[in-house]
């Protein structure tokens, strides 16, 4: 809604003190045309839109779409935007440009939900089959590297418990060996002949 003087957001308030909604408000931008710049994967491109009503996205009213080269400026947009989440591989990002002082201002950050201009669909449909590709393989690359790692893992740990059980081995050779030594002694003093002495006598 646009809002022209103080005695209309007056009344625009009272409006929404009924609501159980909130409601935002900011400064009216008087643009001549809005745009937006759209980055799939490393494919950019940006969008001109001119409109005979002040609200460029509204249905019903007579716009047009085109295609415009995309400048150094606008590829920093996006790129700070792809930033953002961990990272996006699909956006795009709305703006307008000012009649008054002929800036941009970012409207809003789009994801994944971006459409696609009807002129160059085929093509953008194109660059995410070519991205989802992309991603799925680098998908399956980790994952085969986390099977070769467990791998890796099962037989370290493999290597471990036979290292552990030839300590074991070891140490129980030694026991026996240990045993069947003085069972050996054991039974050498048995085998020595006794001498028996009596009471009085030699």
């Amino acid at each position: 809604m646009r809002i022209f003087s103080d005695p209309d957001f007056q009344d625009f308030r009272s409006v929404c003190g009924l609501m159980n909604d909130y409601v935002t408000a900011e400064s009216f931008i008087d643009w001549d045309w809005d745009g937006r710049v759209q980055k799939i994967g490393r494919h950019y491109r940006a969008f001109k839109r001119t409109s005979n009503h002040w609200k460029g996205n509204v249905g019903g009213f007579q716009a047009k779409l085109e295609e415009i080269p995309i400048t150094q400026e606008m590829k920093r947009w996006v790129d700070e935007c792809s930033l953002a989440f961990g990272g996006l591989d699909i956006l795009g990002l709305d703006f307008v440009h000012s009649k008054e002082d002929g800036k941009f201002y970012i409207l809003e950050l789009n994801d994944t939900a971006i459409g696609l201009f009807h002129d160059v669909e085929e093509e953008d449909l194109q660059h995410l089959r070519e991205l989802v590709v992309v991603r799925m393989s680098a998908s399956e690359t980790v994952v085969e590297s986390n099977e070769e790692q467990c791998v890796e893992s099962e037989l370290k740990n493999a290597y471990d418990e036979i290292a552990a059980l030839r300590l074991q081995l070891q140490e129980a050779e030694s026991k026996v060996e240990a045993l069947e030594k003085s069972l050996a002694e054991s039974k050498a003093e048995e085998m020595k002949p006794k001498r028996w002495w009596g009471l009085f006598g030699n």
